[in-house]
């Protein structure tokens, strides 16, 4: 059974694209794989300073987030465009895991996002869902060593996209679903 870890880039309660990674794990799971959900805020982690590093090293939090993504197959990543870009909390937090070292006892960070098979979605209250924003959010990944699915969904308009009980419109529910099987097979290869 494909392990999928599930995540948005971003804190908010209310977020759109919490309700997107939501929505995704659901239909993963309909699809037979295990899906988990996880939420950024409960791994905290200041902004990426060396010199802190220096001081304190690695937090804790990176190396339980390393650990959590080794233990799956693959990936869903929802993430929000912020001024046509990544937003900062998910750089932030790959800037941390990078600088994980086995040799320091702890997960190697590089090492376990190679390769990893990657879906990344976004919602977005404007009308092109957040794309702008993903191509950045995409070449960043890539640069890390995360295998990117060449497909993506984007909700436009997520404010009213959404049912009440945060299922998608059925033609970006068929979206996710196409890529979610891309996804799944790309997990089993």
């Amino acid at each position: 059974m494909n392990r999928i870890l599930c995540f948005a880039a971003s804190t908010r309660t209310a977020s759109l694209n919490k309700k997107l990674a939501r929505a995704a794990a659901v239909a993963a799971e309909m699809q037979g794989a295990h899906a988990r959900v996880l939420d950024l805020r409960d791994h905290p982690m200041p902004i990426y300073d060396g010199d802190l590093e220096q001081v304190e090293g690695v937090p804790a939090a990176a190396a339980e987030l390393a650990t959590e993504i080794a233990a799956h197959d693959a990936l869903i990543i929802a993430s929000p465009e912020y001024n046509g870009g990544p937003p900062a909390l998910l750089k932030n937090t790959f800037d941390w895991i990078t600088r994980l070292r086995e040799a320091d006892g702890v997960i190697d960070g590089r090492a376990t996002l190679a390769m990893k098979p990657t879906l990344l979605i976004s919602a977005s209250p404007g009308a092109l869902g957040g794309m702008r924003g993903s191509v950045l959010t995409r070449a960043m990944l890539t640069h890390l060593g995360l295998w990117l699915l060449p497909q993506t969904v984007a909700v436009g308009n997520a404010g009213e996209a959404f049912s009440a009980d945060g299922a998608l419109p059925a033609d970006k529910e068929k979206q996710l679903n196409l890529a979610l099987r891309a996804l799944l097979r790309a997990s089993r290869a």
